[in-house]
């Protein structure tokens, strides 16, 4: 997940960049050195683990999971991914943000009360 919050911002618009097509790649490579770290121990082929996926996407409880793995093909799902966590990240900077202020109107609001008693 490092990798999606520390890229997403470079998703900035629906017009696609090299860059984009790049990061794709990155990402790509980073997921497969993964899950071949992951799998070879057990034994397991990459045909069975794709095999094992195309059944876990008909299922409810792992859809979401096997939806988001396949994004490391489909270079849209990829750069929806990015762009979506690229908005979640935001809101709750903005959220965030909004706080701090909120804050700091309280605190004048107090001082200022102080001030006139």
């Amino acid at each position: 997940m490092n990798f999606i919050a520390k890229n997403c911002p470079t998703f900035d618009g629906p017009t696609n960049k090299l860059e984009y097509d790049c990061l794709h790649d990155v990402f790509k490579d980073l997921i497969q050195k993964l899950l071949d770290k992951l799998l070879k121990p057990m034994g397991i082929k990459e045909e069975e683990f794709k095999e094992a996926c195309d059944q876990a996407y008909n299922s409810p409880e792992t859809k979401e999971l096997i939806a988001e793995l396949r994004a490391i093909d489909d270079f849209n799902y990829f750069k929806n991914l990015m762009m979506n966590t690229y908005n979640q990240i935001y809101k709750i900077i903005e959220k965030q943000e909004e706080e701090v202020k909120s804050e700091e109107q309280v605190r004048y609001i107090i001082m200022y009360r102080k001030r006139t008693m």
